[in-house]
């Protein structure tokens, strides 16, 4: 901060810029650069200053062509499962087919916020709470109804929470402060499958999944983001795309997409017939 000096200009900017982008990642300058706007927007606000000099700047890591995000499939989502207890496996579930955030949503959800009959749940959201979204309605995917009614069958009587792990609860009462990553990380060794951020990929994929059927409005109703999020941080394009694309990317109007029982509606987009379900748009593809 000492090369801005008493009256930065938008050359001091890019100065303090270069000099962070030569030690740190994209994301962390793009981060600091964030954070140092919010703070010289404060000082016009409060008349410090009369321009904010790092207006002009442009630091928006997640343009361009982006690497791509780690992708959980449902295959080697099973394979994590069955390694892991049942509250484990339901923590995961949760996440992967009906995109909780981990710790907090999926900790804090209790089985009187769950109509197993009607198929949906509601979801209590701290993140969003102050943005006057204090829940949302999740559907029960076909995916992830015979965990939540293992663990319901299974449940003592009276049990509040739905994830029975009450020594991670209890660190805080939203979750955020419990280490539940270090566990998840053992769990992901033994099963033989890796991704970087695990609890943040399992939302992503199934926001990925959802975004194939459904209209993005709903997927990022049912995520508890915006749109604008959903595309920036969440969806991202599968080898299941690149398959169904291949499957479905010349169909024309009414015509046989080239998979035994599945129709095509306008511009090629099939029904979520049974077919669908095997060659990708609500999961994975087949093998």
């Amino acid at each position: 901060m000492a090369i801005l000096g008493q009256r930065p200009q938008p050359r001091d900017a890019e100065l303090v810029r270069d000099a962070m982008s030569g030690k740190l990642s994209r994301a962390t300058v793009a981060h600091q650069l964030r954070f140092y706007r919010q703070v010289f927007a404060l000082a016009v606000r409060h008349g410090l200053l009369t321009t904010n000099p790092f207006d002009a700047l442009k630091f928006n890591y997640r343009k361009g062509n982006l690497p791509p995000r780690d992708y959980a499939s449902v295959e080697n989502v099973i394979r994590l499962m069955n390694v892991c207890p049942l509250p484990w496996r339901l923590l995961i579930a949760l996440g992967r087919f009906a995109a909780l955030r981990c710790p907090n949503e999926a900790l804090s959800l209790r089985w009187q916020d769950v109509d197993l009959a009607e198929r949906r749940m509601v979801v209590s959201s701290p993140k969003t709470e102050h943005q006057g979204r204090p829940w949302r309605v999740v559907p029960i995917t076909p995916q992830l109804y015979p965990y939540l009614a293992e663990a319901y069958e299974l449940a003592p009587e009276r049990a509040e929470y739905v994830v029975d792990l009450p020594d991670y609860r209890s660190h805080s009462g939203n979750g955020v402060a419990c280490n539940i990553r270090t566990q998840v990380g053992r769990l992901m060794r033994r099963a033989g499958v890796h991704w970087s951020k695990p609890l943040r990929v399992l939302r992503s994929s199934c926001a990925t999944n959802w975004a194939r059927p459904f209209p993005i409005h709903c997927v990022a109703a049912w995520c508890g983001h915006t749109m604008a999020v959903a595309g920036k941080h969440y969806l991202d394009v599968a080898q299941a795309d690149f398959e169904l694309a291949i499957r479905l990317g010349g169909a024309e109007s009414g015509a046989k997409c080239g998979a035994a029982g599945c129709r095509s509606v306008r511009q090629g987009i099939a029904r979520p017939t049974a077919t669908c379900c095997r060659i990708g748009i609500w999961g994975d593809s087949a093998k």
